[in-house]
């Protein structure tokens, strides 16, 4: 049973029930004072006369403004009655610790009602009442908080309640990152999603703003220029389970480095790294560029692809600024450049250039090898401390001179000795995807696959806009004594104007480092140090675990597909999968559950009949797990599967900590899970809801009923509890950090400091 069906499962033989009333991004939630029953699903008899349907949310606002440190949060939130009685319950919302309460509006027969603000003693007392009443352990996240209660009655039959409730806190900063929290985690409980829902956070600052941006959720943030930022967030009918998080970094030097960090009981460290450039960037900082297009005309280039590309081609020769350099060399059977050097980006050159793209036809084979060797050529005969780029668009594998792909990946490297960047395209899926990754990844680039129903023009321009404006490349950095290891990425890329660069790792000693960035521009060396704290054990940040591996195993996943399985990586990738819930072709069986409802983990498959397996299906409808085996994952380097493959590796290296959720399976409770690129996870024989959960750092397993720490192996020493007990409680007082993975269900067995808890009924 999910959570909620275990609250509503219980509720009618009890006299106080809890109604998760704000639908998942909401933040406060109503205690009725009444027996609740599920909402009627159809046909059948209709829940006990003495029952009441759960309140529902139809709309949820949220709007808060900061000046440098200091927020002011408005709530404006709808609660509907669907039941034909009249109703009475209690309003709770539970407040950031350095929060007061400014104004909470609420009228009730013509009176404004009043609530009161409880401290962490007595909020503690009261989540603890409902948590032994409901026999429900949801509510532990949010033991120990200070909470905002009022009384709520008359709430009408059909009618609705609008409570508005506006608070200020004092914003916490840390190293100069500001961070602010607004609880929506409540709201996982919720009966029914919310139909609509909006969070606006304005930011303004005396300080310049340098890395803004929302690990928690999938938000828009826009900066008009240093000192504001504004980043919203909307979504319909949904059920989020976290709370919505910002961190905004304040600071007077040029670049800004932003570290977030966390680091579990007996563990090394983990932390994320943000680089970002000032927005209100002086043309001076801005450096020229040198640029060279090579466009496959092949004939299979012919149609749309060439007609879009031609289009891609005209908008990035026009986004070319006046002191940029630039040439173009198109190829087919052989590679024909539009001039013998690179030439400066002035309106008769670029004009010329239009003019000679709208002239190629698509005809003939595909000479890669002379194309790019071309390229780097013009490259080196400049002899420049510019930035130089290759941006290489192809649809095809190498069919004229040198064919054999490792030879060319070869010659590139040789050639280019590390200064030029290639950014390769590959269209459609009847090319090379090991030659055309290995090129950009020997070649200190980066590669995107545009599918045959996608624009080419799109996905190219996009790309060209942002590394129009280069501002530092050749980035180092160093780490002090914090004893840093498996860093990712392993090659740092180039900064660019509007851009960020975001690196995950592990540390080994926790405390006060310097941390130092490192970076040329137009040839000069430059260098910033910034003092860090990394975390000695931290309640935050707890994203950072399953960001980091998330990283990792896309990297990993690449090492095969590039260099060859071996057993060594093929472990890792499994071990990372089973711990933090990842998908990949290695553990597409990742949970397989048989007809006595025991789930395994990274197990054979069971009988056909008696299973549900979790795959992998991709937005063109077709599975990792069904179209091939790990092995010829591994092997694939044409088709379909190849592309598939490069693609999931590399949005496992760039995943953000809002979209790591969607890269595992954990806590969807669902039968189908939406991936942010369009394609789905789902149970291979139907609905079913999921037999994992994921709480904090840990992923738990559905074994027998009961949840299961994916780290416990039945060798630790295990402490039973009974759930609910005096015994319980003191647990929860004494290790405030089992909170969250209590929450997780009633029979659960947890793993902390190499010691396992297990809550019995």
């Amino acid at each position: 049973m999910s959570t909620n069906r275990i609250v509503f499962a219980l509720v009618p033989a009890l006299l106080v029930a809890v109604v998760w009333t704000a639908p998942v991004e909401a933040d406060g939630f109503i205690v009725i004072d009444r027996p609740i029953r599920p909402p009627h699903p159809g046909p059948g008899p209709v829940p006990p006369r003495n029952a009441y349907f759960p309140l529902e949310v139809k709309n949820h606002n949220v709007t808060c403004d900061i000046r440098d440190t200091v927020g002011t949060t408005k709530i404006d939130q709808v609660f509907h009655n669907p039941n034909n009685a009249q109703m009475e319950g209690t309003y709770l919302f539970p407040l950031p610790e350095t929060a007061s309460v400014r104004k909470f509006s609420m009228w009730m027969n013509g009176k404004e009602v009043h609530g009161e603000l409880l401290d962490a003693e007595k909020a503690r007392a009261t989540y603890e009442d409902i948590v032994r009443k409901m026999r429900d352990p949801a509510l532990l996240e949010y033991v120990g908080g200070r909470v905002y209660r009022a009384r709520v009655f008359p709430i009408p039959a059909n009618g609705d309640v609008r409570i508005a409730l506006q608070y200020d806190e004092t914003i916490p900063v840390n190293d100069g990152l500001a961070t602010y929290r607004y609880p929506l985690n409540t709201e996982k409980f919720s009966a029914k999603d919310i139909e609509d829902v909006t969070i606006v956070v304005n930011v303004k600052s005396a300080i310049p703003l340098k890395s803004v941006f929302c690990p928690s959720h999938n938000a828009t943030v826009s900066r008009p220029n240093d000192r504001e930022a504004r980043v919203g967030f909307e979504a319909h009918h949904v059920r989020p389970d976290q709370d919505f998080v910002v961190h905004y970094q304040m600071s007077e030097k040029e670049f800004g480095l932003s570290v977030l960090s966390f680091r579990p009981a007996g563990e090394d460290g983990f932390f994320m790294a943000r680089i970002a450039p000032p927005i209100d960037i002086a043309s001076g900082k801005i450096v020229p560029k040198d640029v060279c297009f090579v466009f496959d005309t092949s004939g299979s280039m012919a149609g749309e692809k060439i007609a879009q590309a031609k289009r891609a081609m005209t908008f990035c020769l026009a986004s070319l600024r006046p002191e940029d350099r630039f040439n173009i060399i198109s190829f087919a059977t052989e590679a024909r450049p539009f001039r013998d050097s690179l030439v400066p980006a002035t309106r008769e050159n670029v004009e010329a250039a239009r003019a000679e793209v709208q002239r190629v036809e698509a005809a003939g084979g595909t000479s890669i090898n002379e194309a790019l060797l071309a390229a780097i050529k013009a490259g080196a005969q400049a002899k420049s401390d510019r930035p130089y780029m290759i941006v290489f668009i192809t649809d095809g594998e190498p069919t004229v001179g040198e064919r054999d792909p490792a030879r060319i990946q070869a010659n590139v490297k040789n050639a280019n000795e590390g200064r030029s960047r290639l950014f390769v395209f590959g269209v459609g899926h009847d090319l090379n995807t090991k030659l055309l990754d290995g090129l950009a990844e020997d070649n200190r680039g980066a590669r995107e696959y545009i599918d045959e129903k996608e624009d080419i023009e799109i996905k190219v321009s996009s790309f060209f806009k942002k590394v129009s404006d280069p501002v530092l490349s050749d980035i180092e950095l160093r780490f002090g004594d914090a004893d840093v290891s498996d860093v990712y990425p392993k090659q740092l890329p180039d900064l660019f104007h509007g851009g960020e660069l975001v690196v995950v790792g592990r540390y080994h000693k926790p405390g006060r480092h310097a941390v130092a960035v490192h970076g040329k521009r137009a040839g000069q060396s430059l260098s910033w140090t910034f003092q860090t704290t990394f975390a000695e054990g931290s309640a935050d940040n707890d994203f950072l675990p399953r960001l980091w591996a998330t990283r990792k195993t896309g990297y990993l996943m690449d090492e095969i597909r590039l260099h060859g399985e071996t057993k060594e990586l093929k472990d890792e990738i499994v071990r990372l999968a089973k711990r933090y819930a990842i998908i990949t072709p290695y553990t597409s069986y990742l949970v397989v559950e048989d007809s006595t409802g025991v789930a395994g983990v990274g197990r054979p498959p069971a009988q056909p009949a008696a299973r549900v397996m979790y795959e992998y299906v991709a937005k063109d409808g077709a599975t990792f797990g069904a179209m091939k085996s790990a092995g010829s994952y591994a092997r694939e380097s044409r088709g379909q599967v190849a592309v598939r493959g490069s693609e999931e590796a590399l949005a496992m290296q760039r995943a953000a900590p809002a979209e790591v959720g969607g890269l595992m399976i954990g806590g969807f409770g669902g039968a189908a899970v939406m991936k942010p690129d369009g394609s789905t996870l789902t149970p291979s024989s139907g609905p079913k809801e999921s037999p994992i959960r994921v709480a904090g750092t840990k992923t738990f397993y559905l074994d027998n009923g009961r949840w299961t720490d994916s780290e416990y192996d039945g060798k630790a020493e295990t402490k039973k509890v009974k759930a609910y007990s005096d015994e319980y409680f003191k647990l929860l007082r004494d290790t405030p950090e089992l909170a969250k993975y209590l929450a997780v269900g009633e029979r659960i067995i947890i793993v902390l400091n190499k010691v396992a808890y297990e809550v019995v009924e």
